[in-house]
């Protein structure tokens, strides 16, 4: 594939701190709940009917979400390539036009400053869909002749996730065929008389697509796809549900279960400590760092980790003892909910009293009725069956509950099938 979409195309502009993504006139009238959370400068639907409800239908038939407020950062020029490989862990060298690859990205001493899709959109041009990455792109652009943009506004995203997915996209698009469409690919198509740009990618673990949108024509697309959804169940899952999926499908989330390293720290949902920054390798991410290629930002660092045993810290999964949870949240002087939604705070880890790691992300997952979440343990630790203590909020101190190290992902991943 050699075109490439003009991705600032339909670029809507704004004013304000905070603002409704392009898809907010349906998304608004779709919801049944007050609920919204904020994302970055946009807010999107929390919830639209019920979590499990939409969760489920990741799971079972087909559901979207709304994906717009992704940061998207363009890169071009004849040196692109040159940063783009620079930066990231992953080797460019085999990325065609049409083609993307989901990598991290490190500091001068290996930790991670973010991850996220990076796409070859032609020979001198590489778009990003991550958190905010324009100023370390900057930062390591001296020199070099590119163009560094923020194309945010301009684009919508639509997820379409679930194992019905594929049909309603059929459906929608005129019949089209996204069989022979692979994962990691993208290409363009037509929705609702609408053009667009479908990658073949997914947060939840499932069969599932993004599409992309000019976001003056977005609202096209959204009828276009709900309207040919309704044979399938598709149903609309609010930021929550999205939370919930990934979680259960073992997808970590910068900014929770990482602090990101780099000069851009707005992503962070929690204190930033130092402590907190991840390598690749530690976060279970070993595949995407290609030591083979030309040099890259931390590549003599992750080396040298590689060399000493690889890093104190592992990620694991961490499955804990919900009923004991509830019974110190009721004893604890606080309500019966363990998890009114997908927690960040960092709970301690503890054995014998010593603190040996930390978990994030901590949620009830409905698919598997497990509390879950993922924990950064000391490798003596990070073997399955390990029994370790999560240190409980309740209304005055933490209280301990059981948790055992498990495999991740939690749920078997469908989405390259």
């Amino acid at each position: 594939m050699t075109c490439a979409p003009d991705w600032r195309r339909g670029d809507l502009g704004h004013s304000g701190p905070f603002r409704g993504t392009p898809f907010h006139a349906r998304t608004s009238t779709a919801t049944g709940t007050p609920f919204w959370y904020a994302w970055g400068s946009y807010h999107v639907v929390d919830v639209y009917t019920e979590v499990a409800a939409e969760v489920r239908g990741f799971r079972r038939t087909a559901a979207i979400a709304d994906m717009s407020p992704l940061n998207k950062t363009l890169v071009e020029g004849p040196d692109s390539f040159r940063l783009v490989d620079l930066v990231v862990t992953r080797d460019l060298g085999r990325l065609d036009a049409g083609r993307l690859l989901y990598t991290p990205w490190c500091n001068e001493w290996g930790k991670v400053v973010g991850d996220g899709l990076v796409l070859r959109t032609a020979a001198e041009s590489f778009l990003f869909s991550a958190g905010p990455i324009d100023r370390w792109l900057a930062k390591h652009a001296d020199d070099l002749d590119v163009q560094i943009s923020d194309v945010t506004s301009g684009t919508a995203i639509l997820a379409l996730q679930g194992p019905r997915s594929r049909d309603v996209l059929s459906l929608a698009s005129g019949g089209a065929d996204w069989s022979d469409l692979r994962f990691s690919s993208w290409r363009p198509g037509q929705i609702g008389g609408v053009e667009v740009q479908v990658l073949r990618t997914g947060f939840t673990g499932e069969l599932g697509y993004e599409i992309w949108v000019a976001a003056d024509q977005s609202v096209a697309v959204w009828e276009a796809v709900m309207e040919s959804g309704r044979p399938y169940g598709l149903v609309a899952a609010g930021e929550h549900a999205v939370d919930i999926a990934r979680v259960e499908a073992g997808l970590v989330l910068i900014g929770a279960d990482y602090n990101p390293a780099g000069v851009d720290r707005r992503v962070a949902h929690y204190e930033v400590l130092d402590e907190r920054e991840s390598s690749p390798l530690e976060l279970g991410w070993g595949r995407l760092v290609d030591f083979g290629k030309a040099g890259f930002v931390g590549q003599a660092a992750l080396a040298e980790e590689v060399r000493s045993g690889g890093p104190p810290f592992r990620l694991v999964g961490i499955e804990i003892d919900w009923r004991q949870a509830l019974e110190a949240q009721v004893g604890g002087g606080l309500g019966p909910n363990v998890s009114p939604r997908v927690r960040k705070d960092a709970l301690a880890l503890t054995v014998d009293s010593r603190t040996v790691g930390r978990v994030t992300s901590v949620t009830w997952a409905p698919t598997l009725s497990r509390l879950v979440g993922f924990g950064a343990v000391e490798r003596g630790y990070a073997v399955r069956g390990t029994r370790i203590n999560v240190e409980w909020p309740i209304l005055e101190g933490n209280e301990p509950v059981v948790g055992e190290v498990v495999e991740l992902p939690f749920l078997k991943h469908r989405r390259a099938g």
